[in-house]
């Protein structure tokens, strides 16, 4: 899948969802580091891979844990 198409899916889900996703994401570079220093692992580019869009999907985390809270303000000023 293309990162345009996983932006716009990770956009679209939910907050849980995306906190999966995270763990998930810790899990396979966890793994391809255990890979690498047992001398397994051929492709060192994944893990750099995984790690930015392990970045990408905490960011849309934050991004959607600070539009809750402004929208929750909002509401309670009226």
């Amino acid at each position: 899948m293309k990162r345009k198409e996983q932006l716009k899916k990770y956009k679209t889900a939910k907050i849980e969802s995306l906190i999966k996703a995270e763990i998930n994401l810790k899990e396979k570079i966890f793994d391809l580091k255990t890979k690498l220093t047992l001398g397994k692992l051929k492709n060192t580019a994944q893990i750099k891979h995984f790690k930015k869009e392990l970045v990408r999907i905490k960011t849309l985390i934050r991004l959607k844990v600070i539009g809750e809270l402004k929208t929750e303000k909002k509401i309670s000023k009226t």
